[in-house]
């Protein structure tokens, strides 16, 4: 079994891209020791600042309390280090990355920032379904722990049930050309969205209660740095996945990635 570990960052009202992140583990060979590498990490946190410390990759950057008791670059160290986990390990991070500017239906009963979630979320399934039925086993399943976020749990818990019964082949003619389609002279892109390995059944979950959790939190948190083009989003990006994410190849209103480290 894959556990399908996710988060999301950006989905604040004014954020410029909303990014849900996948870090995806074997429960055999790579769950305990992702584990003592996140302990590991963060034993990194000044001694005086453990107590009822919980990460999340956005307070530890931009917490205006830790400036003058844990030094900036510590803190992104710390990020950068859980957020390597995957690659370290040769599991892989799948994530769907979604733009402020996207379109948002008539229907949409919620504010859109939340429909611009459910978005990055649906691509980062599709990715993480991809990856396992193309590197696991033959009848190899995923299942996927997400943060609790009660704005979001009766929006997201139908995704996966409802992508399995409705896949969807995006028309050749909508597919924006990546840098290698450009190269090549031709689309390879297949426009597939489908979803066969993951239980639809989503364990929501606290942090605290399975942290690793915390690995998509940095993940997420890095590539929303990069692709909003901020300050250190390139280091953490490059920390992360040992190479930047090519800003051409997400240039359009929605899209799906994967890094594979095996």
């Amino acid at each position: 079994m894959r556990f399908v570990y996710v988060d999301e960052a950006g989905t604040g009202q004014h954020e410029p891209v909303t990014i849900v992140a996948a870090a995806i583990l074997s429960a055999d060979r790579q769950l305990n020791q992702a584990e003592r590498l996140l302990v590991e990490a963060l034993n990194g946190v000044p001694a005086e600042l453990r107590d009822g410390f919980v990460f999340s990759a956005k307070n530890v950057f931009a917490n205006q309390a830790y400036q003058d008791r844990w030094r900036l670059t510590d803190r992104v160290n710390l990020i950068t280090r859980i957020a390597a986990i995957p690659r370290k390990l040769n599991g892989a991070v799948a994530f769907g990355h979604i733009r402020r500017e996207s379109e948002v239906p008539d229907w949409w009963p919620d504010r859109p920032e939340f429909w611009h979630h459910l978005l990055a979320f649906d691509q980062c399934m599709c990715r993480s379904d991809k990856y396992i039925r193309e590197n696991g086993f033959a009848d190899e399943i995923g299942s996927v722990v997400a943060e609790d976020d009660p704005k979001m749990r009766k929006h997201l818990k139908g995704v996966i049930k409802k992508i399995k019964e409705q896949p969807f082949i995006a028309p050749k003619g909508g597919l924006i050309p990546r840098e290698i389609d450009l190269k090549q002279g031709f689309n390879s892109q297949d426009g597939e969205s489908r979803v066969e390995r993951l239980r639809s059944a989503i364990q929501f979950v606290e942090k605290e209660d399975d942290p690793l959790v915390m690995i998509a939190d940095a993940v997420a948190f890095s590539l929303r740095r990069f692709f909003s083009e901020q300050d250190l989003g390139d280091l953490l990006a490059q920390s992360a996945f040992g190479q930047l994410p090519s800003l051409h190849d997400f240039r359009g209103p929605g899209s799906g990635g994967l890094f594979r480290f095996n």
